[in-house]
């Protein structure tokens, strides 16, 4: 009997920031970036426009290709699978976020439209004083069956 999963997000929507691109311990690319998301209001049932971001996250070589072109306003399609990852602060508070991430070839970054520079921010999602470490590499997990 074969177990069958699904775990894939498609999102399309526009870059918040310019993409960070950081190196693991192991020298092991690593992009993250956020997307937002704007479902258009609707006056006929009067609800107001709502805005949800996606905090993404790309790995090897893919990460070092696209970081450079992932700047602010740039409209994507993302298709990612949806991983929660854990830290403590420097507190030592139990810490997590939710992230799509694009770990293989089964998932997808296409840009639609490059950004354009903006004179006034764009209101950005809310941004913690801690700083989230970058996502586990995949390959490091012991406790993955591939």
């Amino acid at each position: 009997m074969s177990k069958l999963w699904l775990n894939n997000v498609q999102v399309v929507g526009n870059l918040g920031h310019d993409a960070e691109l950081r190196y693991t311990n192991t020298q092991k690319a690593v992009c993250t970036f956020d997307i937002a998301v704007t479902k258009p209001g609707s006056q006929q049932y009067n609800q107001p426009e709502k805005t949800t971001w996606f905090k993404c996250v790309v790995w090897g070589k893919l990460a070092e290709v696209l970081a450079p072109r992932l700047k602010k306003g740039t409209q994507v399609y993302f298709s990612g699978e949806l991983n929660e990852n854990k830290w403590k602060d420097r507190q030592g508070n139990e810490r997590k976020t939710m992230e799509l991430v694009n770990y293989s070839g089964f998932h997808q970054l296409i840009i639609i439209q490059d950004g354009q520079p903006r004179e006034r921010p764009a209101p950005g999602p809310h941004q913690d004083h801690q700083t989230p470490p970058p996502p586990a590499d995949p390959q490091d997990d012991p406790d993955l069956p591939f």
